[in-house]
């Protein structure tokens, strides 16, 4: 029965790509080892060095941290892989998995500014003007359609066939149109 098992394995690590054969064969996942009589799972030489090649390593005798044998875009690349030829759990542990980039989107939200509550993005000038040029204009026709101060610009301030300044939103009251205020 267990060599059924190991034949079974055996037949799926055949199919996959160079990359993630290369993989297993230097670091086994320990659910498709058989452990020794004495508990411990047998290990590569590979593993002897790290546990978890994703994971950056202190050397005890400097006290330095030395770098993972795999970079990021390397972790991404085999997840990717693994994921696509459904062995994606029997990889070690990464930031790159999926379900740890799902915990972190719970976690973190989007994380873009503007998309919190009462945030903004700053934009250029024309962009932070769109709501508010929208919004007069949706005023004009509601009160057009209502018959309000704003169809007639009776609004205080203002005369009628009057626009206000368009540096500073006043209007002068000299009764012409396009009025510049302020110099």
């Amino acid at each position: 029965m267990a060599t059924t098992n190991v034949s079974q394995y055996v037949n799926l690590a055949k199919t996959l790509p160079p990359k993630l054969q290369r993989f297993f064969a230097r670091y086994p996942p320990p659910q498709i080892l058989n452990p020794s009589p004495d508990g411990k799972y047998p290990s590569t030489g590979y593993q002897q060095e790290r546990r978890n090649p994703f994971q950056p390593k202190k050397f005890q005798p400097t006290g330095k941290i030395h770098n993972p044998v795999y970079s990021l875009r390397r972790q991404a690349d085999l997840v990717k892989l693994a994921r696509e030829n459904g062995v994606e759990e029997l990889l070690p542990f990464t930031p790159k998995k999926t379900e740890e980039q799902l915990k972190h989107r719970v976690k973190y939200g989007l994380r873009v500014k503007g998309t919190g509550v009462d945030q903004k993005v700053k934009g250029k000038i024309h962009e932070r003007q769109l709501a508010t040029k929208y919004v007069l204009e949706i005023r004009l026709l509601c009160a057009a359609v209502t018959g309000g101060a704003w169809a007639n610009h009776d609004t205080p301030g203002w005369k009628r066939g009057e626009k206000p300044c368009s540096r500073c939103r006043h209007s002068s009251g000299n009764g012409k149109r396009y009025v510049l205020c302020c110099r």
